[in-house]
This record gives C-alpha cells, structure tokens and sequence, in this order.
C-alpha cells in the first residue's frame, strides 16, 4: 500500500461530508461531533497543511466505522476525493 499523507485540511474536508461539524478549538485541540450519532472525534490544534499522524486517522476511522456512519471504505473514498482538492 502506497503511502500518503493526508492534511488536517482534507480530512476536516472528509469530515464535515460525513456530518461532522467543529463544536470547539482550543489552542491545543480541536473536537468534532456528528450530531445524528453524537460521535465525537479530538483532532490536536494544528496547522491545516500539516500532516495528520496515523494514530489520528487511525481514530477516526475507528469512530466513523463504529458509530455506524460510513464503512471503511466509504470514508476512504471521502479522503482520497479531499486529497484530490486544492
């Protein structure tokens, strides 16, 4: 499997498409909900071109797969049409 890296931009961008909004920014994080399910997702506070660290997408994946939001795949395809964006 290839590597990629993935920006905090593009995987908010592939959050917000599944229903996530941003509730709260801290200087050190930033929390997600998604309101149908209450799933929440804390992302660290940091700069939308920086590379997200797996363990992070790692976590949200888990979340949106658990609460029932998308499947694996689904939510790959959000982050691979966010990857694709400017």
């Amino acid at each position: 499997m290839a590597t990629r890296t993935v920006t905090y931009k593009q995987l908010e961008r592939a959050l917000e498409r599944l229903g996530f909004m941003q509730t709260f920014r801290s200087g050190n994080h930033v929390t997600f909900v998604q309101q149908e399910t209450g799933a929440t997702i804390l992302l660290p506070g940091a700069q939308p071109e920086d590379g997200v660290q797996p363990i992070y997408l790692y976590t949200a994946r888990r979340t949106i797969v658990e609460n029932g939001i998308a499947d694996e795949e689904t939510f790959e395809s959000m982050l691979n049409e966010a990857l694709e964006q400017p």
